[in-house]
């Protein structure tokens, strides 16, 4: 970590101003700051964030905004030795913590496309390179 602190980012978020957003803060308790009550993290199990995924069947890594420890995602990678076949994982996320500070999230090779994609149905939004003008 840049400021040497090794203890891990926890999720808060206050009960009394349910108005404000969850928030990232290290161990043991943190101050919210709307009400400036201290507050204790959030259960692990609880936590709702930015999930980084690896898929055991066909290797293929991903990433979703609004991930749960103990909520599967669907893995969408290709699987088999020709590659012909979609993966049909379902994949534990391997970390769940804030989103990157940085603009250059990893680009990901394999993006996200299910059935309501092509319907529109589907609220994901797939990653994108950002057009040249």
């Amino acid at each position: 970590m840049a400021d040497g602190d090794d203890r891990p980012l926890r999720q808060y978020a206050c009960l009394k101003c349910l108005d404000r957003k969850p928030f990232w803060n290290r161990p043991p308790k943190a101050k919210c700051n709307g009400c400036e009550t201290w507050l204790l993290p959030v259960a692990k199990e609880e936590e709702i964030g930015y999930g980084q995924f690896r898929c055991d069947l066909c290797g293929n890594e991903f990433t979703n905004g609004k991930s749960r420890w103990s909520v599967t995602q669907p893995c969408y990678g290709e699987h088999g030795s020709q590659a012909v076949r979609k993966c049909t994982g379902e994949v534990l996320p391997d970390s769940v913590g804030p989103p990157p500070r940085d603009s250059s999230r990893k680009s990901m090779e394999k993006q996200h496309r299910c059935a309501g994609c092509e319907t529109g149905a589907c609220k994901h939004r797939p990653i994108s390179k950002k057009a040249s003008d």
